[in-house]
């Protein structure tokens, strides 16, 4: 269920580090359908390397969508995977979809993602989270001016 308020200190420890990380990424004057994107995703992917941890981008699911007679295949922005102790900060396997609008297909595919035993991880970024999201599910929201120069922080992440 989605709140306005989300409880991001009861996030494992990893998810908070991610979500910190990307609250510091300077957005200056990126092109806001594309740019932003892959500007978090880049983030993500240097957070993981940092951890030693390996990442997919567009990681199939085997998830077929049926939209107006046309077969969409089932594909996660990215999947983060690697060699790690068990621990209560083990968050690996690790799906994460990346949205600038609501889309109830990204959750899907995250629902799809849980049952394989994935953990999982919705960053939607712009406006506020309009949509219910399902219990288990990580979700951040990243906001973001619609107006360019927009600044968070004071410096890019390093």
């Amino acid at each position: 269920m989605n709140s306005d308020k989300i409880r991001i200190e009861s996030y494992p420890e990893p998810i908070q580090v991610l979500i910190d990380r990307i609250n510091r990424i300077y957005i200056g004057s990126y092109n806001f359908r594309t740019d932003i994107t892959e500007l978090i995703t880049d983030e993500i992917i240097s957070w993981a390397s940092m951890n030693n941890w390996g990442s997919e981008r567009e990681f199939e699911i085997y998830l077929i969508k049926n939209k107006n007679n046309q077969l969409s295949r089932g594909k996660v922005d990215l999947v983060l995977d690697g060699n790690v102790s068990v621990s209560e900060n083990n968050i690996l396997p690790l799906a994460i979809e990346i949205d600038r609008g609501d889309k109830n297909w990204s959750i899907e595919k995250l629902q799809h993602c849980q049952n394989l035993g994935f953990n999982c991880l919705w960053i939607r970024w712009g406006k506020k989270i309009k949509i219910d999201v399902p219990e288990g599910i990580w979700y951040y929201n990243f906001k973001i001016s619609t107006r360019k120069q927009t600044r968070f922080d004071e410096y890019v992440t390093k």
